[in-house]
């Protein structure tokens, strides 16, 4: 049983999600928004619009030619390009774990961004925005040997008042324990 869809309905799909890549482009240039929705970071719903456009991209032109080894190739280099995708991702999202705190008056929420690899360790900080997106505080943390603090229960969280919060965590490396002041703006 072949599925005929219409061409008309795959480019209006096509420009929505493009539209839709490029509006995200603009609000994590201009406004150091991200997308957070449950858990599910803005790497994984951009690797998932990738892939739907490169699938639509491959059935427009799959559409428009009747050759079959024009055919073999497109499915080809579309397959190629998705499998790419994928273990790029793979390799930058496979190890962030996300942890949230909400200060004393519930104004603000505090995201922990967790991430290492090979021996080098980080955490970013952000903000929830509402239900669907996480702002930037531009403020990063870093440990040794891909050390994870908060994954490890190694910090202690403090909130001096509802605009900053003082979070001390284990470097990784013997006993150091830093500090870092997060400011809400």
């Amino acid at each position: 049983m072949k599925i005929c869809i219409n061409n008309k309905k795959l480019k209006f799909a096509l420009i929505v999600f493009i539209l839709f890549r490029i509006l995200e482009f603009k609000l994590n240039e201009k406004f150091d928004l991200y997308i957070m929705v449950l858990g599910i970071n803005q790497l994984i719903i951009d690797l998932l619009l990738d892939i739907l456009i490169i699938i639509i991209v491959d059935r427009l032109i799959l559409n428009y030619t009747t050759k079959k080894i024009i055919k073999y190739i497109v499915n080809f280099l579309a397959v190629t390009f998705i499998l790419f995708l994928l273990f790029i991702n793979l390799m930058g999202n496979s190890s962030k774990s996300y942890f949230y705190f909400k200060s004393p008056n519930k104004s603000h929420t505090l995201v922990i961004e967790e991430d290492s690899f090979l021996l080098g360790g980080w955490s970013n900080f952000y903000e929830r925005k509402g239900i669907l997106f996480i702002r930037d505080l531009k403020q990063q943390i870093i440990t040794d040997d891909g050390y994870k603090p908060f994954s490890c229960n190694d910090y202690k969280l403090k909130w001096l008042d509802n605009n900053s919060v003082e979070i001390i965590y284990g470097f990784g490396s013997e006993d150091i324990h830093k500090k870092e002041i997060i400011k809400f703006d």
